[in-house]
């Protein structure tokens, strides 16, 4: 409710089956000719809630009114003035962008006569704009052009900043018409990104004896500026080449076709900042070096030979030594 206008007009609803339209009222004119992005939300309360059904109409919606008995009818009525000012802004009015921005365009209006001719004058800042001083104080980016785009010097966009621009239009028939005041943020924070931990696999792990089997996983969250981001697995290093696809997935497979240490990048990129997040995988012949390779392995008590089990082959170790003792500690 802190976003709608002041009211706009009051009236008394239609008779039954009527259409009447609206009074004349400068507020809803002014409203009607801002800078809306062609769309505008108007709220109509009333007061007879049991008799409270009625249509509204515009121009635009023809002449065909509804011939329901129980229901009123409100005609909206405007004055809609020759468009005069620059319109269409990109970026669009109060948006995020990313500090590559580089350019400022808008569209211009038909002039006011035939063969007139439309120039305008753009200016760019981070104050707030005044608008009865010359320049508003902000900075000229240019004047006279009779293009609907300007370049943003390079430097000038820095992030974490609130910048107004304006076009002011002139038609060599209607004069200097003001534009309106635009305005786009560069509060852009880069993606964060988290992914699965550290894996510890063997060939074989997947039925295929000359090969590993791993799942990439990862996640990203970004604030949405200036684009809704995108994700891209790729290798950083490892002792062979890994096919990634799809890489653009927050999850997928991969096959590791040696045995060594693989790691592989997660990037998010939102077009302006970029979230990064590395996992490592190791690959070793069997799930025994696999484990040994993981911090923290403990070899089990009695597993004389290392292959991470206690069997008949370590029995076998201890009797093959049975007795025996070291030269310098004679045996008793």
């Amino acid at each position: 409710m802190t976003e709608l206008s002041p009211l706009l007009m009051s009236f008394p609803r239609p008779a039954l089956d009527l259409w009447e339209p609206t009074p004349i009222s400068a507020l809803l004119d002014d409203v009607l000719n801002s800078d809306t992005d062609n769309n505008i939300l108007l709220l109509f309360v009333t007061y007879d809630a049991q008799n409270s059904d009625f249509e509204i109409r515009s121009p635009s919606h023809g002449d065909s009114f509804s011939t329901d008995p129980l229901l009123k009818g409100i005609l909206l009525r405007g004055v809609i003035e020759v468009p005069s000012r620059a319109t269409s802004p990109m970026p669009a009015n109060n948006v995020n962008v990313g500090i590559g921005l580089s350019q400022l365009s808008w569209t211009n209006p038909e002039p006011n006569e035939v063969g007139g001719i439309i120039t305008c004058d753009v200016y760019l800042g981070t104050n707030e704009p005044n608008l009865v001083r010359p320049g508003y104080n902000l900075n000229t980016l240019v004047t006279g052009t009779s293009a609907e785009s300007v370049a943003i010097p390079a430097g000038t966009i820095q992030r974490n900043t609130t910048y107004y621009w304006i076009v002011d239009v002139h038609d060599t028939t209607r004069g200097k018409t003001q534009g309106f005041v635009w305005t786009f943020n560069t509060n852009n924070n880069p993606p964060q990104v988290t992914v699965g931990g550290t894996q510890y696999l063997w060939l074989n792990n997947a039925g295929d004896p000359a090969s590993a089997s791993a799942i990439l996983s990862g996640s990203a969250t970004d604030d949405g500026y200036p684009t809704p981001f995108t994700l891209l697995w790729e290798q950083v290093s490892g002792p062979a080449t890994v096919t990634i696809d799809p890489s653009n997935v927050a999850q997928t497979t991969v096959v590791l076709p040696a045995t060594g240490d693989y790691q592989f990048r997660l990037t998010a990129n939102d077009t302006d900042l970029q979230g990064t997040g590395l996992t490592q995988i190791y690959v070793r012949a069997n799930p025994c070096l696999a484990a040994q390779v993981k911090p923290g392995y403990t070899v089990i008590p009695g597993d004389f030979n290392n292959d991470c089990v206690v069997d008949m082959t370590d029995f076998a170790d201890i009797a093959k030594n049975w007795l025996e003792c070291n030269s310098l500690a004679p045996c008793e």
